[in-house]
């Protein structure tokens, strides 16, 4: 993680774990590929399962919870590493 990467990230954590999960995986993420998919079907079926969207719009949402988790974990990593990196280097002080 570089520091543009870094102050992204702190702009990001800012509004808590549970929201960003929320915000952009099981809302975002999951949402969207339940609509995709829907679109796909109806293009290549002309109709749409009532019940097969239903299950895509609970379905894909959970998926992004879990992958919103792991995405905030190894950014979370990542960030710790930058953080610890940056402090272990002393600066220079002009003699």
């Amino acid at each position: 993680m570089n520091a543009q990467q870094a102050a992204r990230w702190e702009r990001r954590r800012r509004i808590g774990r549970t929201s960003f999960i929320q915000r952009y995986f099981a809302l975002g993420f999951g949402t969207a590929v339940a609509l995709l998919l829907t679109l796909v079907e109806y293009l290549t079926q002309n109709t749409v399962n009532g019940w097969y969207f239903a299950i895509r719009l609970v379905v894909f949402p959970i998926i992004g919870g879990f992958v919103g988790t792991a995405v905030w974990q190894s950014k979370e990593r990542g960030y710790e590493e930058y953080l610890q990196h940056n402090r272990q280097k002393p600066k220079k002080k002009k003699s």
